[in-house]
């Protein structure tokens, strides 16, 4: 989160922003999605300090650089239904074909500001399509590393698995 408005940067790699890391869930990077077989993923964020979204780190790998992922922002827990209006939406690119990556995107521009404690959800894909030549990376194991806020996989929870994801 950071505590004043940015300029928006449009979607690049990690090292770009420059924000406070609020939640970071990169600890335990051991499970891989192919997501032409899932059409979205749903991360519940619990905010622990209170200001401006800057924007969210994923780590993903595309077989084509000019492909993306789409990727939205709902205020509140999920799972958020296709056809659900976000608070914010884009898509995110990785800069290098089969290579998993973070990719950082900017979510600065929608002015999303936040409270301790408030939830708010990070959804990768667009609940209806898949998005073949597109890996994601996760987090599964119990206990320890854990996210414990709710991950979703089109629309059940999931206990083991979470999103590998930093928000700022």
């Amino acid at each position: 989160l950071f505590l004043s408005t940015l300029a928006a940067l449009g979607a690049t790699q990690a090292l770009a922003q420059t924000g406070i890391v609020d939640q970071d869930n990169t600890a335990n990077d051991n499970v891989s999605w192919n997501m032409g077989y899932f059409n979205d993923f749903q991360q519940e964020v619990v905010v622990g300090t209170a200001g401006q979204l800057e924007g969210f780190m994923i780590k993903m790998a595309s077989q084509n650089t000019a492909n993306g992922l789409p990727v939205a922002i709902f205020v509140g827990g999920g799972p958020h239904a296709p056809g659900s209006t976000p608070a914010w939406s884009g898509t995110a690119y990785v800069s290098t074909s089969n290579l998993l990556r973070e990719v950082f995107v900017d979510v600065s521009a929608a002015l999303l500001y936040f409270r301790v404690n408030d939830v708010f959800t990070i959804r990768v894909g667009d609940a209806v399509n898949m998005t073949p030549g597109m890996d994601l990376k996760g987090n599964s194991g119990w206990p320890s590393p854990y996210y414990n806020p709710s991950f979703y996989e089109a629309g059940a929870r999931q206990n083991l698995d979470r999103l590998y994801f930093k928000t700022w």
